[in-house]
């Protein structure tokens, strides 16, 4: 017989206490990226089911409730959206929508070599008028 979880509300504390133990105990992963990775399954723990058109929505969405946390975390973050995009879960397009939001919600500037012309004209003091 199956207990309604409406009747019989679970306390799952104690798996979020199992899975951030059971993160500790990797070997090959950074403290950093243990925090960071803590965060993300945190976020995204009650989403059961993410259809991949949501994925991206999800990732902006963390990145929304997360962006003053995020800082110091870029390169978890873009290694999570790499592994997402191995997985086929988001597109090169998709990628680059994310960034752009994270940049802009951590005010942060892109790296140079991502940035737009218009951007890098900007931030080098070069105008393009000739006089």
């Amino acid at each position: 017989m199956l207990l309604n979880p409406i009747c019989y509300p679970s306390d799952d504390a104690w798996q979020v206490r199992i899975t951030n133990c059971m993160m500790d105990d990797f070997n090959d992963v950074s403290d950093s990226e243990k925090v960071f990775l803590k965060e993300w399954n945190a976020f995204i723990r009650y989403a059961t089911f993410i259809p991949i058109k949501q994925v991206r929505v999800k990732c902006m969405e963390f990145i929304t409730a997360n962006g003053a946390k995020m800082i110091g975390y870029e390169e978890h973050w873009i290694s999570h959206l790499t592994t997402l995009w191995e997985e086929h879960q988001l597109t090169r397009q998709d990628i680059q929508i994310i960034m752009k939001h994270y940049w802009d919600t951590t005010m942060k500037a892109p790296p140079p070599s991502l940035a737009s012309p218009a951007q890098k004209s900007t931030s080098s003091g070069g105008t393009s008028d000739s006089t």
